[in-house]
C-alpha cells in the first residue's frame, strides 16, 4: 500500500544518510536488564538482532524499568512492544447496531442436538451464532472466538455420522467464512435488516475448562455500528475408559 511505501522509502533514506556513514565497530555485546532479570546480547552484520520476553506481573509495570548495558559504545537501536491481557470479567451484552448471542449444543450418538454439558474429548458440537439488526448494513464482520478446548471443523469436511456437512450456514447473506484455529470469521457485504443465524461445527479437542471471549458482530467501515455478546464457559472430561 502507499502507507508502507512511504515507510520503506524512510528507512532506505535513513540507511544511506546516516547507517552508512557511521565509522567505528558495527559489532556490540552487551546486556538488557529488567527488574532482577538480564539478557545478554551480541549483536553483529552476521546477526544483526536480538529478542527478548520480560513478563511483567500486575502491579510491577510501573516499577520496573529496562537498562540497557553498552561497553563497545557502538549504535543501538530498539522496539519494545506490550502484549496486556486484563483479567477476565463478565462481559455485559452490547447492542449498539447489532444484537449478538450466541449457544452451544452437543451433537447427541443419534445425531439429535442436546445441551452442551457433560463435554469429553472428541465431542462433536454446533455452535450458532445469532445477529439481529434493525436496519440494513454493508460490509459485516461477525467475530467469533473460540474456547481453548474446541477446534472448529474445517467446512470441507462431511460428517458421515450425522450426515451434514462441517459448515451448517445456509445463511444467504453469507460472503465469506473463515476457520483459524482460535476464531470463526463471517463476512457480509450487505446484511438486512431481520436476524440471522450462523452455524458452524466444532469439535472437543481437549479436557479442561475454558472461556470463549464474547462474540463480536461490527460494520467495518462504520465501527460505531457494533453488537458484544457474552463471555460463555465450558467445561469437558476426557474419555471414559471401559
Amino acid at each position: 500500500t502507499q502507507s508502507s511505501a512511504w515507510t520503506l522509502l524512510a528507512l532506505a533514506a535513513y540507511r544511506d544518510t546516516v547507517e552508512n556513514k557511521q565509522k567505528g565497530p558495527r559489532n556490540a555485546d552487551g546486556s538488557v536488564i529488567a527488574g532482577s532479570e538480564s539478557f545478554g546480547f551480541s549483536v553483529s552484520e552476521a546477526k544483526p538482532a536480538a529478542r527478548k520476553i520480560f513478563p511483567v506481573k500486575p502491579g510491577e509495570g510501573a516499577s520496573q524499568k529496562l537498562d540497557v548495558e553498552n561497553p563497545s559504545g557502538a549504535p543501538l537501536y530498539g522496539e519494545t512492544s506490550f502484549e496486556v491481557y486484563p483479567a477476565l470479567g463478565e462481559q455485559p451484552r452490547q447492542d449498539r447496531g447489532f444484537a449478538v448471542s450466541r449457544s452451544y449444543r452437543k451433537i447427541a450418538q443419534d445425531g439429535s442436538l442436546i445441551p452442551a454439558e457433560n463435554l469429553r474429548v472428541g465431542d462433536r458440537v454446533i455452535v450458532t451464532l445469532r445477529v439481529e439488526s434493525a436496519r440494513p448494513a454493508h460490509f459485516v464482520a461477525i467475530d467469533d472466538p473460540l474456547p481453548s478446548i474446541l477446534e472448529a471443523v474445517n467446512p470441507e469436511f462431511v460428517s458421515r455420522q450425522s450426515g451434514e456437512s462441517a459448515n451448517r450456514d445456509d445463511n444467504l447473506w453469507l460472503s465469506y467464512c473463515e476457520t483459524r484455529a482460535d476464531r470463526v470469521l463471517y463476512f457480509c457485504d450487505a446484511l438486512p435488516a431481520g436476524a440471522h443465524t450462523f452455524e458452524y461445527l466444532a469439535r472437543v479437542r481437549v479436557a479442561g475448562k475454558a472461556a470463549a471471549g464474547a462474540t463480536k458482530a461490527e460494520a467495518m467501515y462504520r465501527p460505531e455500528r457494533f453488537g458484544l455478546g457474552t463471555i460463555d464457559r465450558l467445561a469437558s472430561e476426557p474419555v471414559s475408559t471401559p
